[in-house]
């Protein structure tokens, strides 16, 4: 067996399934660090005695 055979296949990455479980986490908790605060400024803003 050759060596190009041998490496033809994806290249191992150890960090592969740690960034596929950790980027999805990342894009939610950036989502909500965004919009968490722009919903209490509404809250207070639109409906201050519900808020």
């Amino acid at each position: 067996m050759s060596r190009s055979a041998w490496h033809r296949g994806a290249p191992h990455d150890r960090l592969a399934r740690l960034r596929r479980i950790l980027f999805p986490l990342w894009v939610l908790g950036a989502t909500l660090l965004v919009l968490f605060p722009i919903y209490l400024i509404f809250m207070v803003s639109v409906a201050p005695g519900i808020a």
